[in-house]
């Protein structure tokens, strides 16, 4: 074989390695439905609880170490930046080592408010 023969042998496989490289770029970077609902509720429960601990004025321990295990990787998966503020927002909260509890609803009253929907439900069918 020639120079020539070989340089566009070289140069063949060289484009076909970059348009391999391209097309699994392409499909293993598309979010799925998966990774799509995941993320949602991932950010609807870091939504949920950054408010409350920024309401309440302080952040306990294990609060914090939960929303970390939340928040780390959202981010690495391209979570938004309204989360970022929120969480940003939270470090800076004064650390408690003890969770008060007395700000919880009670298990007995959130039984009797699912009662509630189950039976006007249950009235509808």
């Amino acid at each position: 074989m020639t120079f020539v023969g070989y340089a566009v042998t070289i140069f063949s496989a060289i484009l076909a390695a970059v348009g391999i490289v391209q097309l699994s770029i392409r499909f293993f970077s598309k979010k799925t439905s998966f990774h799509k609902l995941v993320m949602a509720i991932v950010h609807d429960r870091l939504f949920y609880l950054l408010p409350l601990y920024l309401d309440r004025g302080y952040i306990t321990k294990e609060e914090m170490l939960n929303i970390k295990l939340l928040f780390d990787p959202y981010k690495d998966c391209g979570g938004n930046g309204h989360i970022d503020v929120l969480m940003h927002r939270n470090m800076q909260l004064p650390l408690r080592m003890n969770s008060d509890t007395s700000k919880l609803p009670k298990v007995e009253d959130i039984h009797k408010g699912s009662e509630v929907i189950i039976k006007k439900k249950g009235n509808n069918s």
